[in-house]
């Protein structure tokens, strides 16, 4: 009995003691299958920056060179830069307002220059093996055909900005009727405007612009005006009312006024 009694004390023993082996080992792999999916779900650090960008907005009175030399560039790299670029733009012609990016190495080195004459095009002059090349590249877009109608209360131009539009369209609609209205003096409260036109939306939809305006009306003080975009003979486009008519005529109802209204705001 003494015998048998110690081998079931000592084969419970072992039990033990192989159970606990056993839970060890599997709280081994679960803390080593832990920390692994830890390390996988880690968030990697980003590679360090192989190059700087600098953006620049052009001043007023502040020449090219000057505008690249308060980034640090020096008059010769500024140089090619204007000569490479020349045969697709004058980088001496632009504009107050425009930007430019300049990306360079991290030694400093002037790498590219972007900049966008319009929100259709980039131009980039890039260095290579034998100096830099210019090149002009379209921006992709999305068109859209849109149908916008809006009343006027004060102005064609706070209406249109009203409807969502930008006041570009404001003016291409005053430049369609402009033979028979001035937009300065005609418009009444009251009046309404509908238009169908192309949207072209630029670098994910934060710049707009506007394409071809297929039709348009406006009503001033009862009277309806109509346009419809249509192709002569010859190709040329043009605009012309409901009776086929052209809109074009000899004298215009002084459009200028009214652009000079659009862009004092």
């Amino acid at each position: 009995m003494r015998i048998t009694r110690a081998i079931l004390l000592g084969g419970l023993a072992l039990a033990v003691a192989l159970a606990a082996l056993c839970y060890r080992r599997r709280e081994q792999a679960e803390q080593a299958t832990t920390m692994a999916i830890a390390a996988a779900l880690r968030p990697v650090p980003p590679p360090p920056p192989s190059e700087q960008i600098t953006k620049l907005e052009v001043q007023p009175g502040v020449s090219f060179g000057v505008l690249l030399q308060r980034a640090g560039i020096d008059g010769d790299t500024t140089q090619q830069l204007i000569a490479a670029a020349q045969p697709v733009v004058n980088f001496r012609r632009l504009r107050p307002g425009q930007d430019l990016e300049v990306v360079r190495a991290l030694d400093g080195t002037v790498k590219q220059l972007r900049y966008r004459p319009d929100v259709e095009d980039e131009i980039r002059v890039t260095r290579g093996a034998d100096g830099f090349t210019a090149q002009r590249r379209s921006i992709d877009a999305t068109t859209d055909i849109v149908t916008v109608s809006g009343k006027v209360n004060s102005s064609l131009f706070e209406s249109v900005i009203a409807a969502g539009e930008h006041p570009e369209l404001a003016v291409r609609l005053a430049e369609i009727f402009a033979w028979d209205l001035d937009f300065y003096t005609d418009p009444r409260a009251g009046d309404t405007f509908r238009l169908v036109f192309e949207r072209k939306s630029y670098d994910q939809g934060t710049t707009v612009a506007y394409g071809r305006i297929f039709a348009a009306e406006y009503v001033n003080d009862g009277h309806s005006y109509q346009a419809v975009l249509f192709h002569d003979p010859q190709g040329r486009p043009g605009y012309y009312a409901a009776d086929g008519k052209s809109l074009q005529k000899t004298f215009l109802r002084s459009p200028l006024k009214f652009a000079a209204r659009i862009s004092s705001h």
